[in-house]
C-alpha cells in the first residue's frame, strides 16, 4: 500500500511549480499525495481564505493517516495558527517546512518561530533566510544553535544549490544539487520520510 504525504502549497498556472510539482515528485517516489492549496498563482495571486484552508485540512485529517507533510507556502499568520492546531491534535509527524519558498515579513517570521518551529521535524533554509531570522553578525554555528533552540529537530541548509548542512551537521564535502534536485528538494525529502527512509538513506539519495 502506498504511503501518504500532504503538500501545503500554492497552485501554479502552468503546473511546473507548487502543488502540481509536489504531486509529481510524490508519485515518482511511490507516495500518494494529498493537497491543501493556500493560494492560486496565475496572472495575479489569489490567496485562499483561512476558513477554506481549515476546511481542506478537516477533510484530509478526518479520513486519512498522513505519514509526512510538506509546508511550502504560508501566506498569512492566521494560517500558522490553523496548522498548529491540526498538527497538534493529530500528532502529525515528519513535518517539513521549506523556508526557501516563503515570502517573509517580520510578523510571519515571528509567528513561525513561536508557533510552528517547535512542531517542525525538518527545516529547509538558505543563508539569506537564516540571516533574516538571526543577526548577520553571528557565525553559522551560532545561528544553527539558536535555530535548534527554537524547536526544529533537523536542519538542511542550502547555499547556491550546494547542500551545506544536513541533519544539523556541516558536510565535509559540499554537494552541488542538480536543478531538479534543488526545485524538488522539500517534496523529495517529504516523500522519503513518508516511505520511512533513514537519515543516511535520504542523504545518499541526494548525493548519489
Amino acid at each position: 500500500m502506498l504511503k501518504k504525504a500532504l503538500s501545503i502549497n500554492y497552485s501554479s498556472l502552468n503546473g511546473s511549480y507548487g502543488i502540481q510539482a509536489d504531486l509529481k515528485t510524490f508519485l515518482d517516489l511511490n507516495v500518494f499525495g494529498f493537497t491543501v492549496i493556500t493560494s492560486n498563482h496565475s496572472l495575479e495571486t489569489f490567496k485562499i481564505p483561512s476558513a477554506i484552508i481549515k476546511k481542506q485540512l478537516q477533510t484530509i485529517f478526518s479520513g486519512e493517516e498522513i505519514q509526512a507533510v510538506k509546508i511550502g507556502s504560508i501566506d498569512q499568520a492566521t494560517n500558522i495558527e490553523i496548522f498548529k492546531v491540526f498538527f497538534t491534535l493529530n500528532h502529525t509527524k515528519n513535518i517539513v517546512l521549506d523556508c526557501m519558498q516563503l515570502d517573509f515579513n517580520l510578523s510571519l517570521a515571528n509567528h513561525l518561530k513561536k508557533e510552528l518551529f517547535p512542531l517542525i521535524n525538518w527545516l529547509i533554509i538558505n543563508e539569506d533566510t537564516l540571516n533574516y531570522f538571526f543577526s548577520q553578525e553571528q557565525n553559522l554555528t551560532q545561528q544553527l544553535e539558536k535555530l535548534s533552540n527554537l524547536g526544529p529537530k533537523k536542519v538542511m541548509l542550502i547555499s547556491k544549490k550546494k547542500l551545506i548542512i544536513f541533519n544539523n551537521h556541516i558536510l565535509q564535502g559540499q554537494t552541488t544539487l542538480s536543478d531538479n534536485q534543488f526545485t524538488q528538494l522539500s517534496s523529495t525529502l517529504t516523500a522519503c520520510l513518508a516511505n520511512g527512509l533513514s537519515d543516511k538513506e535520504i542523504l545518499d539519495y541526494f548525493i548519489k
